[in-house]
Protein backbone atom coordinates (compact mmCIF):
# COMPACT_ATOMS: atom_id res chain seq x y z
CA UNK A 1 0.00 0.00 0.00
CA UNK A 2 1.50 3.55 -1.22
CA UNK A 3 1.64 6.53 1.35
CA UNK A 4 -1.39 8.13 -0.82
CA UNK A 5 -3.54 4.88 0.00
CA UNK A 6 -2.51 4.91 3.87
CA UNK A 7 -3.60 8.47 3.89
CA UNK A 8 -6.77 8.17 2.33
CA UNK A 9 -7.35 5.75 4.54
CA UNK A 10 -6.66 7.25 7.63
CA UNK A 11 -8.23 10.25 7.04
CA UNK A 12 -11.68 8.22 6.14
CA UNK A 13 -11.00 6.31 9.76
CA UNK A 14 -10.47 9.61 11.16
CA UNK A 15 -14.38 11.40 9.92
CA UNK A 16 -16.18 9.85 13.16
CA UNK A 17 -13.80 11.58 15.68
CA UNK A 18 -13.57 14.66 13.40
CA UNK A 19 -17.50 14.82 13.68
CA UNK A 20 -17.51 14.62 17.35
CA UNK A 21 -15.06 17.40 17.83
CA UNK A 22 -16.66 19.48 15.56
CA UNK A 23 -20.35 18.67 17.53
CA UNK A 24 -17.94 19.94 20.98
CA UNK A 25 -16.64 22.66 19.43
CA UNK A 26 -19.48 24.10 17.73
CA UNK A 27 -22.51 25.79 19.88
CA UNK A 28 -25.50 23.74 20.00
CA UNK A 29 -27.27 26.02 17.34
CA UNK A 30 -24.49 25.66 15.11
CA UNK A 31 -24.33 22.00 15.51
CA UNK A 32 -26.13 21.75 12.35
CA UNK A 33 -22.95 22.43 10.81
CA UNK A 34 -21.02 20.22 12.23
CA UNK A 35 -20.92 17.37 9.40
CA UNK A 36 -19.49 19.72 6.95
CA UNK A 37 -17.24 21.11 9.09
CA UNK A 38 -15.74 17.54 9.80
CA UNK A 39 -15.87 16.70 6.00
CA UNK A 40 -14.00 19.94 5.24
CA UNK A 41 -11.20 18.99 7.79
CA UNK A 42 -10.99 15.84 5.83
CA UNK A 43 -10.83 17.47 2.51
CA UNK A 44 -8.15 19.73 3.77
CA UNK A 45 -6.03 16.78 5.19
CA UNK A 46 -6.37 15.65 1.86
CA UNK A 47 -5.09 18.48 0.21
CA UNK A 48 -1.79 17.87 1.21
CA UNK A 49 0.16 16.09 -1.57
CA UNK A 50 3.19 14.32 0.19
CA UNK A 51 3.52 13.14 3.29
CA UNK A 52 7.13 12.26 5.18
CA UNK A 53 7.64 9.32 7.63
CA UNK A 54 7.43 12.00 10.52
CA UNK A 55 3.47 12.90 9.03
CA UNK A 56 2.88 9.56 9.27
CA UNK A 57 3.95 9.78 12.85
CA UNK A 58 1.74 12.79 13.99
CA UNK A 59 -0.96 12.24 11.54
CA UNK A 60 -4.06 11.92 14.30
CA UNK A 61 -2.86 15.09 16.22
CA UNK A 62 -2.25 16.61 12.56
CA UNK A 63 -6.19 16.07 11.62
CA UNK A 64 -7.13 17.11 14.97
CA UNK A 65 -5.56 20.17 14.83
CA UNK A 66 -7.08 20.52 11.16
CA UNK A 67 -10.66 20.10 12.65
CA UNK A 68 -10.27 21.89 15.81
CA UNK A 69 -9.31 25.15 13.26
CA UNK A 70 -11.69 24.43 10.81
CA UNK A 71 -14.40 24.62 13.86
CA UNK A 72 -12.71 27.99 14.81
CA UNK A 73 -12.78 29.37 11.09
CA UNK A 74 -16.41 28.24 10.98
CA UNK A 75 -17.53 29.77 14.00
CA UNK A 76 -15.80 33.30 12.92
CA UNK A 77 -17.45 33.23 9.81
CA UNK A 78 -21.04 32.24 11.23
CA UNK A 79 -20.35 35.11 13.80
CA UNK A 80 -19.47 37.71 11.12
CA UNK A 81 -22.75 36.95 9.20
CA UNK A 82 -24.62 37.42 11.72
CA UNK A 83 -22.69 40.92 12.56
CA UNK A 84 -23.02 41.78 9.24
CA UNK A 85 -26.51 41.39 8.65
CA UNK A 86 -27.23 44.33 10.96
CA UNK A 87 -30.04 42.41 12.95
CA UNK A 88 -27.99 42.92 16.48
CA UNK A 89 -31.43 43.34 17.86
CA UNK A 90 -31.64 39.70 17.39
CA UNK A 91 -28.41 37.83 18.30
CA UNK A 92 -29.87 38.09 21.68
CA UNK A 93 -32.51 35.33 20.35
CA UNK A 94 -30.44 33.43 18.08
CA UNK A 95 -26.91 31.30 18.76
CA UNK A 96 -24.82 34.24 20.96
CA UNK A 97 -27.66 34.38 23.66
CA UNK A 98 -26.13 35.01 27.10
CA UNK A 99 -28.20 32.03 28.45
CA UNK A 100 -27.32 29.57 26.14
CA UNK A 101 -23.44 30.50 26.49
CA UNK A 102 -23.97 29.82 30.03
CA UNK A 103 -25.48 26.48 29.49
CA UNK A 104 -22.60 25.59 27.09
CA UNK A 105 -20.20 26.59 29.20
CA UNK A 106 -21.81 24.75 32.33
CA UNK A 107 -22.26 21.56 30.05
CA UNK A 108 -18.79 21.76 28.84
CA UNK A 109 -17.29 22.44 32.29
CA UNK A 110 -19.56 19.18 33.63
CA UNK A 111 -17.61 17.04 31.03
CA UNK A 112 -14.88 18.42 31.63
CA UNK A 113 -15.12 17.38 35.66
CA UNK A 114 -16.48 13.69 34.73
CA UNK A 115 -13.15 13.43 31.78
CA UNK A 116 -10.39 14.92 35.13
CA UNK A 117 -11.96 12.38 37.38
CA UNK A 118 -10.76 9.49 35.06
CA UNK A 119 -7.55 10.28 34.84
CA UNK A 120 -4.98 8.39 36.74
CA UNK A 121 -4.16 10.29 40.11
CA UNK A 122 -0.97 11.83 39.25
CA UNK A 123 -2.57 13.40 36.49
CA UNK A 124 -5.25 14.86 37.88
CA UNK A 125 -3.18 16.80 40.69
CA UNK A 126 -1.13 18.39 37.69
CA UNK A 127 -3.95 19.75 35.84
CA UNK A 128 -5.63 20.78 39.09
CA UNK A 129 -2.24 22.72 40.70
CA UNK A 130 -1.32 23.80 36.99
CA UNK A 131 -4.05 24.95 35.39
CA UNK A 132 -7.00 25.51 38.33
CA UNK A 133 -4.72 26.63 40.91
CA UNK A 134 -2.23 28.39 39.49
CA UNK A 135 0.70 27.09 40.95
CA UNK A 136 4.40 27.29 39.33
CA UNK A 137 6.19 24.45 38.21
CA UNK A 138 8.38 24.53 41.57
CA UNK A 139 5.00 24.75 43.15
CA UNK A 140 3.78 21.96 41.45
CA UNK A 141 6.97 20.10 42.48
CA UNK A 142 7.19 20.74 45.76
CA UNK A 143 3.69 19.55 46.36
CA UNK A 144 3.58 15.90 44.41
CA UNK A 145 7.98 16.02 45.83
CA UNK A 146 8.65 15.07 42.30
CA UNK A 147 11.65 16.57 40.47
CA UNK A 148 10.94 20.08 39.01
CA UNK A 149 12.14 19.08 35.90
CA UNK A 150 9.40 16.09 35.35
CA UNK A 151 6.69 18.59 36.46
CA UNK A 152 6.16 19.73 32.64
CA UNK A 153 6.62 16.23 31.32
CA UNK A 154 3.72 15.20 33.45
CA UNK A 155 1.96 18.01 32.61
CA UNK A 156 1.78 17.76 28.85
CA UNK A 157 1.08 13.94 28.87
CA UNK A 158 -1.90 14.72 31.75
CA UNK A 159 -3.04 17.43 29.25
CA UNK A 160 -2.62 15.01 25.79
CA UNK A 161 -4.78 11.78 28.13
CA UNK A 162 -7.32 14.92 29.08
CA UNK A 163 -7.13 15.92 25.84
CA UNK A 164 -8.12 12.12 24.00
CA UNK A 165 -10.94 11.75 26.82
CA UNK A 166 -12.65 14.92 26.25
CA UNK A 167 -13.11 13.71 22.34
CA UNK A 168 -14.41 10.07 22.97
Amino acid sequence: MNDKQIKRNRIAAFLPQALRIAKYKLSRKLARFAEDVAQDALFKALEKEHLSPEDIEHFDNWLRTIANNTCTDTFRKKREEFTKEGDVSNLATTEWSEESDKHERREAYKNLKRCIHKLPSRDKKVILLRDFFKCSGKETAAYLEIPQGNVNVYYQRAKKRLRALIIE
